[in-house]
């Protein structure tokens, strides 16, 4: 089973192939932020890894629940195939929008 690092690390060389800027994530004075911010020809997603049927924490909850709210998109993944899958749909929308 890969660990969340493992998955973090896979699914982060996926997405610079693929032309997202990323950048490690961690708020002032907020807990439970996501891992990862992730930047396509101007649209954003937010990444939280977890290893394998891994828990988010209550702060996570909340803090996702806040982006969430806010109209941001924001995936818990636990796995790589998982991560790419929502790289390159999220990619695919943005062209679409763009053609």
């Amino acid at each position: 089973m890969a660990s969340e690092a493992e998955i973090e690390r896979e699914v982060m060389r996926h997405a610079m192939q693929t032309g997202w800027l990323q950048r490690k994530l961690r708020f002032i004075n907020v807990n439970g932020a996501p891992d990862r911010l992730l930047i396509y020809k101007g649209s954003h997603i937010y990444i939280e890894f977890k290893a394998l049927n891994g828990k988010l924490s209550p702060s996570q909850h909340l803090e996702i629940k806040r982006l969430r709210d806010s109209g941001a998109n924001v995936f818990v993944v636990d796995n790589v195939v998982e991560g790419k899958k929502i790289l390159d749909d999220a990619r695919k929308t943005i062209n679409s929008k763009r053609s």
